[in-house]
């Protein structure tokens, strides 16, 4: 049954790339039982001539054997540039590159860019997509683009996209969190606020993580402490993540606002705290020190090197590709979220 479903392919009723007919139409067409088909898609997926994609089906595999062409991977990313490449840099090393290449469409966070980006790269139909992911209320996807596409997926970030289910590598908030928690309980920080960029969900495991990490020493974050800023600018063409944050946080300051710690939910917005904070002649890290829950593309525009947590984007490409070769070569095996550890960096603003 295997065979004459492979001539069937080589002759091009199914081409590569084609999602397979539900089982029970696979009986009629070729007028055998349902276990015989099951038989016959399992040796087809052992011969890697078909790609068994959880809840989407089985789809027909590229011929490596029959192509000359080296299958192509494609990393969607909405981040700067910075970002995109320390994820890439681990993608390329983990990349069996006798039959992949890795070919990056970095939105450089132009949100309606990425979109169009992920729709047009699915309608090419790569050997399979790496995509980061983005909070619902700054960029909701239609889920049906990827459980529409025979194209297997991972994804980077957190949370998920809503309504699809592929392998992930997520990106909470709590092991920063807590890093950054012990950071402040060995120095005997007391008087801390946290400042994060909208939306507040995208926050909400930090903080919360946090308080709890910090309440055990006494050590309180009370709602009058926690600040989410909307960042239109950080979005715009060109993006400018350090605007919305300066012009906040001058505000405060001017209103007299101070305190011991601040804890900025990103090193973008770090830097727009730290650059308020000396335009109204702040010292840091005597007046007040900054904490960056996730490390980003700052070097060459922060004036200090920012305490900061690493969450090791390059680990993440290299497991997100590990993950998708193994998608593409047949495994059919339960959907996989992975986690990489953090390292809290110490620099220059505490």
């Amino acid at each position: 049954m295997s065979r004459r479903m492979e001539e069937d392919f080589q002759q091009g009723q199914y081409p590569a790339g084609t999602r397979l007919p539900p089982e029970m139409e696979l009986v009629s067409k070729y007028g055998v039982s349902r276990p015989t088909i099951r038989r016959a898609l399992e040796i087809l997926a052992d011969k890697k001539r078909v790609i068994k994609i959880p809840q989407r089906g089985v789809v027909v595999a590229e011929d490596f054997s029959r192509k000359s062409a080296i299958g192509q991977i494609a990393f969607v990313s909405h981040s700067l540039n910075w970002d995109t490449n320390r994820y890439a840099k681990g993608m390329m090393e983990a990349v069996d590159s006798k039959r992949f290449t890795v070919a990056i469409y970095s939105s450089h966070a132009d949100i309606e860019k990425h979109r169009e980006n992920l729709e047009n790269i699915l309608k090419t139909r790569p050997a399979g997509i790496i995509t980061t992911t983005m909070p619902e209320e700054l960029y909701k996807i239609n889920a049906e683009i990827f459980t529409r596409a025979p194209v297997p997926v991972v994804t980077i970030g957190h949370p998920k996209i809503p309504g699809f289910s592929c392998d992930h590598i997520d990106e909470p908030g709590t092991e920063n969190a807590r890093k950054i928690a012990r950071f402040i309980l060995k120095k005997g920080y007391r008087d801390i606020v946290y400042l994060g960029v909208a939306p507040r969900s995208a926050n909400e495991e930090t903080i919360e993580t946090l308080r709890a990490e910090l309440a055990e020493a006494g050590v309180r974050l009370p709602d009058e402490k926690v600040f989410v800023v909307y960042t239109p600018h950080g979005y715009a063409t060109p993006p400018q993540p350090y605007a919305d944050v300066l012009r906040f946080t001058t505000g405060l300051f001017k209103e007299g606002f101070r305190c011991e710690l601040l804890i900025a939910g990103h090193d973008y917005p770090g830097v727009g705290v730290m650059l308020a904070a000396m335009r109204m002649g702040i010292n840091i890290p005597r007046d007040l020190k900054i904490i960056s829950a996730m490390r980003g593309g700052v070097e060459g525009f922060s004036p200090m090197r920012l305490t900061t947590v690493d969450f090791n984007p390059a680990e993440e490409g290299r497991i997100a590709v590990k993950l998708l070769m193994r998608r593409i070569d047949g495994y059919n095996g339960p959907i996989e979220v992975h986690h990489t550890s953090v390292e809290l960096i110490e620099g220059e603003t505490t």
